[in-house]
């Protein structure tokens, strides 16, 4: 839960405090909300703070929405300022949390945006290009002005319109031409440089993170352009990864811009399977196997974020186009199906699904497994706890079904 991560930092003193206290704890007792909701509050409290601010929560989910709530009953009825702040796909989050007053940015008049335009580009055509181009849209205008001197624009008419274009561009010659010369430097530059290389990728990444985080909301024809660029993206993480890896830096699993990526085709399911369906009617055989590839790919993202209903459509799309790999393509609509499912009756459905490897194998295992390995060992040892823990696990893939269904064994 983002909020949670955003809102420990209210919590006074170190990290080693906090964990020394957890220690003291019985397990049973943990409850990490709680103790968050705890620590928020008392630091309000113990510092007086007079304006708290909560942001970027079009992001936020059912759980942290309910801690959010939570922490506004909790808070002093009077004497601090709570600013919530979301773009306008989070209107409806917000508004669950019922603010006393509500505040909308309106767009950008066209005399400032000019203004803007003017400051930022020193070209006067091109600078009214941007501002003509913007739709009031102050971000557009910066990214345009960035675009234009990256590429000696000149005001031809050509160049990007929107700006999920702007941003594609900008990240597409990263791909080509910036990664390109960081390599070319790593190869033939002197052993001092690295560090300064280093950097520059660090911030080459978090930078274009940014970058799709500001693509999260957006109109139909904008959110397909923007899976247009998916694999341009992916193929920008990768060449990032390789650098790294010449570089000797150690990267984390889970980058800013592979999240963000994985996070802009989640937000966009519907557009991009919509898009890709238009354009398997009119495709020819090759085409279509690239459709197969594109849908597959937004797929194992799906999967992987246990959104089963729509990685199915994804991966039934990508089967009924694809020429080959289609065995291991439909068993993954089947798992989709298996989590997806409304009820269980039978509980062989559940006995019979075992990890490859059982525990004394393989100690560590995946999410996916964890319900039905806790399923088994309350099945073998006849422990109800054990079926509640399955039931927990469920919950944290989306399968409500099997939820359900152990929750129910908990009690026989």
């Amino acid at each position: 839960m983002p909020l949670q991560l955003a809102s420990f930092s209210l919590f006074g003193g170190t990290i080693e405090d906090f964990v020394s206290q957890l220690a003291e704890l019985p397990p049973r007792r943990l409850d990490w909300n709680a103790l968050l909701l705890d620590a928020v509050v008392g630091r309000v409290r113990r510092e007086q703070i007079e304006v708290l601010i909560l942001d970027d929560l079009h992001w936020a989910d059912s759980e942290g929405l309910k801690f959010l709530h939570d922490l506004l009953a909790a808070l002093p009825p009077r004497g601090t300022l709570i600013v919530l702040a979301a773009r306008p796909s989070g209107r409806e989050q917000l508004r669950a949390l019922k603010p006393d007053t509500e505040l909308a940015l309106g767009p950008l008049p066209a005399s400032a945006t000019a203004e803007l335009a003017q400051q930022l580009v020193g070209s006067q055509p091109v600078a009214a290009a941007a501002a003509l181009r913007s739709k009031a849209n102050p971000l557009f205008v910066e990214q345009f002005a960035a675009w234009a001197a990256e590429t000696n624009y000149n005001a031809d008419g050509s160049g990007p319109c929107t700006l999920y274009q702007v941003i594609a561009a900008r990240i597409e010659r990263l791909s080509k031409v910036r990664i390109a010369d960081i390599r070319q430097r790593l190869r033939w530059g002197p052993t001092w440089q690295r560090q300064s290389i280093d950097d520059e990728l660090r911030q080459l990444e978090i930078e274009s993170g940014l970058w799709l985080d500001r693509l999260g909301t957006g109109d139909y024809a904008d959110r397909v352009q923007a899976a247009h660029h998916l694999a341009s993206l992916e193929r920008l993480n990768y060449e990032i990864f390789l650098t790294s890896m010449l570089l000797g830096r150690p990267r984390s699993r889970s980058s800013r811009l592979r999240e963000a990526i994985e996070r802009l085709l989640i937000g966009s399911a519907d557009q991009v399977l919509a898009d890709l369906k238009r354009r398997t009617a009119k495709a020819n055989s090759t085409t279509k196997e690239n459709i197969s590839r594109e849908a597959r790919r937004a797929a194992d993202i799906l999967f992987s974020a246990y959104q089963w209903a729509k990685a199915q459509e994804f991966y039934e799309l990508a089967y009924s186009s694809a020429l080959w790999d289609k065995h291991e393509v439909g068993r993954l609509i089947s798992e989709c199906r298996r989590h997806s499912q409304a009820s269980i009756s039978n509980d062989r459905e559940i006995y019979s699904v075992q990890p490859e490897k059982w525990l004394d194998e393989k100690p560590s295992v995946e999410p996916i497994d964890l319900p039905y390995i806790w399923a088994s060992l309350g099945r073998l040892y006849g422990r109800s706890e054990y079926f509640g823990r399955a039931s927990e696990a469920a919950l944290a893939i989306n399968d409500h079904a099997l939820a359900e269904w152990a929750k129910r064994k908990a009690t026989e």
